[in-house]
């Protein structure tokens, strides 16, 4: 990631009458030799890092959130595709994942129970 470059967030109403995740854009500090795949012909800002598309239409327009919030708006919740691509490209997944398998895991029920 360059200096003082930030991730953009996206939402849109595409295909959708309700809206429920907010992703993260590709932008041009990724490159997209680190997206795993070929290099692309959509060009960056145009798409998230999940695959989606990241603009508008005539009847959806899309909504960038330009710095990435720290919490989704209200009414949405994180692509989890694009949080765990983000954070492997900030280079902390290894510190998510250690915090993860950190956390209260709740006991599975016994066999046969009817919970």
């Amino acid at each position: 990631m360059t200096a003082g470059a930030r991730p953009r967030g996206v939402y849109s109403m595409y295909k959708s009458t309700r809206v429920s995740r907010l992703h993260v854009i590709r932008d041009a500090w990724m490159d997209a030799s680190t997206l795993g795949r070929e290099r692309t012909r959509i060009p960056a800002g145009s798409q998230t890092l999940c695959g989606q598309h990241a603009w508008g239409t005539l009847k959806a327009p899309a909504t960038v959130l330009d710095p990435l919030p720290a919490a989704p708006p209200q009414g949405l919740t994180w692509c989890p595709t694009c949080l765990g691509l983000l954070a492997e490209r900030l280079g902390v997944l290894d510190r998510v994942g250690r915090w993860l398998t950190d956390l209260r895991w709740p006991t599975p029920p016994e066999q046969g129970s009817r919970e």
